[in-house]
């Protein structure tokens, strides 16, 4: 087969079809640029696309669709230190017309805020002393901190989209689009331990948090949509792994309206694309259930994933993003086990399609680069269809 595009590479893999070769990206999260080899080295995700292409790597460019509050919502932000307290605590207040939602959090030393509380941030869970949403009345306030774009973001954001869609095109790559995150902003907004515990003892209130998530986040995702731009559609789901959602609480909390976002995103001939990392195991069925196109996430360490279990339950319809392990494998292991890793990826997933190599879930620092050129000299060598490999 001759050389594909990046774009008809991924999407051949997700249809199941086997392309030129495995497509392998990888996602940054905090890697020093000054790491980076010189010819990798980027200041955008256009960049970034154009050097990954340059050594043969797959990549893909992101919209995100803008959001705002209502106009009528007023904030404040101040810090106290209470004596006896090790770090200072930062109180964030949005005057809403139907009254007011506070956060409070400790500044440790390793705060990235500054002097800010943003909405929604893995590093407010285990610092704040107070969230945003723990009662009936801060449900009543929470949709006028979750709004609609105004007119103006809206048609900015659609004057962006065709020219990130240009770009896609020069370089041919897919485009995906990033806005749903439901469980993942719950948590955010209510605390992990204080939602969980409220889909247990205090059901409507859980139910109502992500109901208005929902209303948000498909408001948002209809606008992604009709912009007719988007291969590949992302939700986030750290937060709905089944660590947190057993399958019968996932069907209870999540199961709709998941189903109402990839119903969404095939109706807009898209794909559909769920990011979970670990025991993908426990949810099986309804991954099948809900039709998603792919899961992005596929961790044989961290995520405990049997390889060839993933494949035989889910490989012939859902396409599977990962195989091998970024922290553990990339970051503390040997050459030798490195590519021997790659190597049972894609020996067991890659036969017959729907599979692209990922380090899971992404290349953060303290990961030598010298390690990732490991990997990448084994899909070299491993990764060409038809593949010399075959479980």
């Amino acid at each position: 087969m001759a050389a594909l595009s990046s774009r008809d590479r991924l999407l051949t893999t997700i249809s199941h079809v086997e392309p030129d070769h495995v497509p392998f990206v990888m996602h940054f999260h905090e890697y020093p640029q000054q790491e980076l080899p010189a010819h990798l080295r980027h200041r955008s995700q256009v960049e970034r696309a154009e050097r990954l292409l340059a050594i043969g790597l797959d990549d893909t460019l992101q919209l995100t669709p803008p959001w705002r509050m209502h106009p009528e919502v007023r904030t404040r932000v101040w810090k106290e230190h209470p004596a006896g307290e090790p770090y200072p605590l930062l109180h964030k207040v949005y005057e809403t017309p139907k009254g007011p939602l506070a956060q409070v959090v400790k500044q440790t030393e390793d705060w990235p805020h500054g002097d800010d509380v943003e909405v929604f941030s893995d590093h407010n869970i285990p610092r704040s002393t107070r969230f945003l949403v723990e009662t009936e009345e801060d449900l009543e306030r929470l949709p006028h901190i979750l709004g609609s774009p105004s007119a103006d973001q809206a048609a900015e954001f659609r004057r962006s989209a065709r020219q990130v869609k240009q770009e896609a095109d020069r370089l041919g790559v897919a485009l995906e689009g990033h806005c749903g995150s439901g469980a993942d902003s719950a948590v955010w907004l209510c605390g992990i331990e204080n939602f969980m515990i409220a889909c247990h003892e205090r059901p409507a209130f859980a139910h109502q948090v992500l109901r208005i998530i929902q209303e948000w986040e498909m408001d948002r995702l209809g606008l992604l949509l009709q912009t007719g731009v988007c291969d590949i559609i992302v939700r986030r789901a750290w937060y709905e792994a089944p660590c947190f959602f057993a399958p019968r609480r996932f069907r209870t909390f999540l199961f709709d309206n998941l189903r109402q976002e990839v119903d969404a995103a095939h109706r807009a001939g898209a794909k559909f694309q769920y990011i979970q990392t670990i025991g993908p195991h426990a949810l099986t069925r309804e991954f099948l259930d809900l039709g998603i196109d792919i899961l992005w996430g596929v961790d044989p360490v961290q995520g405990g994933a049997d390889l060839a279990r993933a494949k035989q339950e889910l490989g012939a319809r859902v396409c599977l993003f990962g195989g091998i392990n970024s922290y553990v494998t990339l970051g503390y292991q040997s050459r030798d086990e490195v590519q021997a890793a790659v190597k049972q990826a894609i020996q067991v997933l890659a036969p017959g399609g729907g599979f692209g190599l990922l380090p899971v879930c992404s290349i953060g620092k303290g990961i030598p680069w010298e390690h990732v050129e490991w990997a990448i000299a084994a899909w070299r060598e491993w990764g060409g269809y038809p593949l010399a490999l075959r479980a």
